[in-house]
């Protein structure tokens, strides 16, 4: 009896854990879609190449996802970095990679763009989420 009160304590422990994790994993999504978004504005505007502005703007997104997730979200020491950003961006690479395949073929198959982009954004989600958590900064 003690011993099942001790497992469910535990569990509601790495539960309650797990959703503030979730909660600040979110807000850090947000900051760095924002951050994202506002590095693109602003250096399309100043030098009108798309796909620089692009490119350095989602860098400044992953850079933030990645500074924010391992000290704020997960609470990670590890000093060796080296690791974890080849781990952060492989994790991150299969999201964007599956998400734009599944945005493609729901696109293609029912002519939606908004509801493929949805669907395309929480597979992405769910997948950097749970990557980060139990692959990228598992144990550290």
């Amino acid at each position: 009896m003690i011993r099942n009160q001790i497992n469910i304590g535990s569990l509601n422990k790495n539960v309650s854990r797990t959703k503030r994790e979730l909660i600040k994993f979110l807000i850090v999504g947000l900051c760095s879609t924002f951050y994202n978004y506002v590095t693109y504005i602003c250096l399309y505007l100043l030098f009108g190449k798309i796909i620089l502005a692009s490119m350095i703007g989602y860098s400044v997104g992953l850079f933030n996802s990645y500074t924010l997730g391992k000290k704020w979200v997960f609470r990670v020491n590890s000093s060796n970095n080296k690791r974890l950003i080849i781990l952060f961006l492989l994790v991150y690479g299969i999201g964007c990679f599956v998400s734009s395949t599944i945005i493609f073929i729901i696109h293609k198959v029912y002519g939606t763009y908004n509801i493929a982009w949805i669907i395309g954004t929480a597979y992405s989600m769910a997948n950097n989420f749970l990557g980060s958590k139990f692959i990228v900064f598992k144990g550290e």
